[in-house]
């Protein structure tokens, strides 16, 4: 099957990326500002390389078009804690993905 993405509308497009490996692994993304710490989930997160050891994940803007708080944050600080989630913080994870304090 050929896709032609240029003819694909956004969400469908999303939709197709999004499915394209699964399960996807989650990231959860620690950062900090101004002594605060931030914690997110993020599913577009993949390894890209061994040597040297580097991740890529990819963070959208916000719906308003600003950036996300951890973008932000390591855009600002150089720096981030990657996790990975396991069953028994699914809960606190999900939480993690809203603009609440905890």
């Amino acid at each position: 099957m050929i896709l032609e993405f240029k003819k694909i509308d956004p969400l469908q497009r999303y939709k197709i990326m999004s499915q394209t490996v699964i399960p996807r692994p989650i990231a959860w993304i620690a950062t900090e500002d101004k002594n605060c710490i931030n914690i997110a989930p993020f599913s577009y997160f993949i390894p890209l390389s061994s040597k040297p050891p580097t991740l890529i994940v990819s963070i959208g803007h916000k719906k308003d078009g600003s950036q996300k708080d951890t973008l932000r944050n390591i855009l600002n600080n150089k720096k981030c804690t990657i996790s990975f989630v396991s069953t028994n913080l699914l809960n606190k994870m999900h939480c993690s993905s809203t603009n609440n304090k905890l």
